[in-house]
């Protein structure tokens, strides 16, 4: 096996991967309580980390209230400007 001369080396193409990991961050929810026909509820959400970049979420309802007796069924997601806690 010939080893490559300065002028080889330099001239193969090469290539690299790096993988770039999506921002971390955490989304904290406060509990809710209701009694009786409250009607709606709303719930805060508090994004923490890595706020810089735009995220989302998805979430759904549930609990020890039946549906759909006790409450309508939710699912969705809820998005994220970049710096938006």
């Amino acid at each position: 096996m010939a080893v490559p001369s300065p002028l080889e080396r330099l001239s193969r193409p090469q290539s690299a991967v790096h993988r770039v990991r999506p921002p971390t961050y955490r989304v904290a929810v406060a509990d809710a309580d209701v009694t009786g026909d409250g009607g709606s509820l709303v719930f805060m959400l508090t994004r923490s980390g890595a706020v810089h970049a735009a995220g989302s979420v998805l979430f759904r309802t549930a609990g020890t209230a039946v549906a759909p007796s006790d409450y309508s069924a939710g699912v969705g997601r809820v998005r994220f400007a970049p710096s938006t806690r």
